[in-house]
């Protein structure tokens, strides 16, 4: 109840008043509580069956530790550890779903064993003088008559009846696997199906389908149809088929030409021979129709996907998948070491061109024309234009048409939404679909993404399509994510942030600019799935968001980011369990092409020019949109920055940013302030400064620093959310070479503060130092 009270003040003080306190007593105080009280139960009969109540706290504390650690020691079922309940999330869009349900049936089962326990407490009980437990023990046995025998008889007929429920909907209409059982399940899935991955297979190049959607009956419903093109260059005699996500059951699928050979069941891989090999460039078909219903509850990881109100389903979760990849394939080294298997599953190397061929997302381009279907009082969500919208007999069907090519990757979405847009230039339509009451942030979002298509239309090139989709879904999951034409996004991230409380970062404008920024940086330049492939999606997607975000705020506000990204980068490089690459050759490390890639594009845009960077990144777009196979690689990227680089100094950087992993040391040592007779102030900056380049496990060698760095001097502190361009006294350039040096300026107003680098657009291991505060000794004006 306190903890509910703080943060119910909290919420108060934050401004919010919508705080609804019955669900912080329904689903927080009476589930914690009713857990709390069954824990308490155990407790006392504990100590009615202890020698002492130390042993009995003692006891207790051995239970604790179980409960905490059980789940490493394989006991995985809530069965299996006395007072154990499946957790669920709560959404605002969708409550609790059913997954309550499930929760409270574990929570009957362990009343039911709390009851029985404190009766056993009851019958065992000392009365008057102390009495050893084995007389105290045959006391109870002649007590257990009457009432006290029929209320044990209840519980445990409690105790029965809700084991079995549990078991039959946890192992029987469900599957229950350990984790231990799901790390297996992944190693023997790699030996059978990775040495497929590079067999030559036809690509989906168009996909019709038709979804139905039950949400109140959490249950969809899918047909569909594939044109399958044969662009690998070679003979395909045979097509793998699998199912990517074993949430969802293959009811039929047949291929034109194609008898099934192998069924691999109980991995959802299937094999189907061709009659006749297709031909390079041939095409064939398949048709198929799955469905996905998670039935009852789960002891754990329930279907968050398909819920009543707020479905949220990408192709692989609905659909059949062509060819092997490695997606859900064990990454972490210890558990393949464990397991049996190679330590690294690297992607093949930027410059191996017999790769290139294989998109890292999606496969390839295609056409799509989706119809789905739901309940009348939801509004149904796909790619592509919709064509059309009907409510007949009380179910609503949108029909969704590509306008152009898309990758296969995409989702449906229907949830029971308010939908505000606004229209762009006269030809874009922008559309935030949202829960209603969470308006909060829509406006900010269709700013950002009016300022975004301006920004990237008028550097990199034209948006293909007429509208762009922000589409919320429930809180299960906290991410936001860019398929063609429509963003998905939770309401844990940008439809409930605060942009106030922020410290100065307007983060819901700029994951609405990055997401955005991907219809342009993956959905029309797909990269290869090569090491570096990422650095094409997400490191210049990072890169265009902060272009917009300078555009609206300036580079002070930028600041604030790219120190976010820098401390997320330094942490995290820490805890590389393999070897950390360069940017060009990032194997899915999100540190680097999220955080790192943030940060060497945007020093790199500082060091060759915001028009020599743009140039090279619309050159890539022209040369590669809606291109492949082959599909670009980072190495083309590089050699286009390279294109457009005038000075050896801009070579040299492209290199360490992009080709090197490069790290610098700038430090603040010490600042003087001294007024002038005419005024002004001298002001004296000594710094020591150094470069260092890293290559595998805890390997560095400085390299000599002759590069021009940028120094700043402030009225204000610049870390504080208050500060200002108009806090800025001066902001340039100066060289800096290895060691320690002095540097001198003349201002016309006293600086509070200095700093090296201060707004860090280098990769700094050390940021905290590089700003000073001038101490007030060290600001004294000399006298006229």
């Amino acid at each position: 109840i306190l903890s509910a009270a703080v943060a119910i003040g909290t919420q108060l003080l934050d401004g919010f008043w919508d705080v609804r306190p019955e669900r912080y007593l329904l689903w927080y105080i009476l589930p914690l509580g009713f857990d709390a009280a069954v824990v308490a139960a155990l407790a006392v009969v504990v100590q009615c069956l202890s020698p002492h109540k130390i042993a009995g706290l003692g006891v207790m504390l051995l239970y604790l530790i179980v409960r905490i650690a059980g789940h490493s020691a394989g006991l995985d079922h809530s069965l299996l550890l006395f007072g154990e309940v499946p957790t669920f999330a709560y959404s605002d869009m969708n409550g609790a779903g059913t997954f309550w349900k499930g929760a409270w049936w574990f929570r009957l089962h362990w009343a039911a064993w709390a009851g029985l326990l404190l009766l056993v407490a009851h019958l065992l009980w000392a009365r008057g003088a102390e009495t050893p437990l084995r007389s105290r023990m045959a006391l109870a046995v002649g007590r257990l008559r009457g009432r006290a025998a029929a209320v044990a008889a209840g519980f445990m007929l409690a105790i029965a009846g809700s084991g079995s429920w549990i078991f039959y909907n946890t192992d029987v209409l469900n599957v229950f696997t350990t984790g231990e059982e799901n790390e297996r399940f992944a190693a023997d899935y790699e030996r059978q199906f990775l040495p497929f991955e590079a067999i030559a297979q036809p690509t989906i190049t168009a996909t019709r389908l038709d979804v139905d959607l039950y949400p109140e009956e959490r249950r969809v419903e899918v047909s569909g149809r594939y044109e399958l093109t044969n662009l690998s260059g070679e003979l395909v005699s045979e097509i793998h088929v699998r199912l990517s996500d074993l949430e969802l059951e293959l009811c039929r699928l047949q291929i034109s030409g194609g008898r099934l050979t192998q069924d691999y069941r109980d991995f959802g891989y299937r094999i189907y021979r061709l009659e006749r090999p297709m031909a390079p460039l041939e095409k064939r078909e398949l048709t198929f129709a799955t469905r996905r219903w998670p039935r009852g509850f789960r002891n754990n990881r329930e279907d968050t996907n398909v819920v009543g109100n707020g479905i949220f389903l990408n192709n692989l979760q609905l659909t059949p998948v062509i060819g092997m990849d490695r997606l859900g394939l064990l990454e972490e080294p210890s558990q393949r070491r464990r397991l049996g298997l190679t330590e690294r599953l690297r992607p093949p190397p930027v410059d191996d061109p017999a790769v290139a061929n294989r998109a890292l997302v999606g496969g390839g381009w295609m056409s799509a024309d989706i119809r789905i279907t739901t309940t009348a009082g939801q509004t149904p969500i796909g790619p592509g234009k919709r064509v059309s919208d009907a409510i007949v007999n009380g179910r609503r069907t949108a029909r969704f048409v590509s306008a152009a090519p898309i990758l296969n990757f995409y989702s449906v979405q229907s949830a029971r939404y308010v939908e505000t847009h606004r229209m762009h230039r006269g030809t874009h339509l922008f559309s935030v679909y949202y829960h209603p009451g969470h308006r909060w942030n829509v406006d900010r979002m269709l700013e950002a993404l009016q300022a975004g298509l301006d920004y990237f239309e008028s550097n990199f090139g034209p948006y293909p399509l007429r509208q762009i989709r922000i589409v919320e879904f429930p809180a299960y999951a906290g991410f936001a994510q860019s398929f063609s034409g429509t963003v998905p996004v939770s309401e844990l991230i940008a439809f409930a942030a605060d942009p106030r409380d922020q410290r100065g970062r307007d983060y819901v404008t700029f994951l609405a600019a990055h997401e955005l920024a991907h219809q342009w940086w993956l959905h029309q330049v797909a990269p290869a799935n090569v090491r570096g492939g990422t650095m094409l999606v997400e490191t210049l997607a990072q890169y265009s968001a902060l272009m917009v975000m300078r555009r609206l705020y300036g580079d002070f506000s930028v600041r604030r980011f790219l120190r976010r990204e820098l401390d997320e980068y330094l942490r995290s490089r820490s805890f590389e369990p393999g070897q950390e690459q360069p940017l060009a050759s990032v194997e899915n490390q999100q540190y680097i092409h999220y955080h790192k890639g943030a940060l060497a594009m945007y020093l790199l845009e500082r060091r060759l020019g915001e028009a020599a960077v743009n140039r090279a990144l619309a050159r890539l777009l022209r040369a590669y949109r809606f291109r492949g196979p082959p599909f670009p690689r980072s190495m083309d990227l590089v050699a286009l920055l390279q294109e457009e680089a005038t000075t050896l100094a801009q070579l040299a950087t492209i290199t360490d940013l992009l080709e090197r992993i490069t790290i610098y040391d700038f430090k603040l040592v010490a600042a003087k302030v001294s007024g002038r007779t005419d005024g002004r102030w001298d002001v004296i900056a000594t710094i020591d400064a150094h470069k260092f380049y890293a290559g595998g496990r805890d390997f560095e060698k400085e390299a000599p620093l002759a590069e021009p760095v940028e120094l700043g001097l402030f009225t204000a502190d610049p870390d504080t959310p208050a500060f200002a361009l108009r806090n800025v006294e001066f902001m340039g350039l100066r060289p800096l070479r290895s060691g320690l040096q002095r540097l001198r300026f003349v201002t016309t107003r006293k600086p509070t503060h200095i700093g090296v680098d201060p707004y860090y657009f280098y990769i700094d291991r050390d940021p905290s130092d590089n700003v000073k505060t001038v101490p007030e000794a060290d600001q004294t004006r000399a006298l006229p």
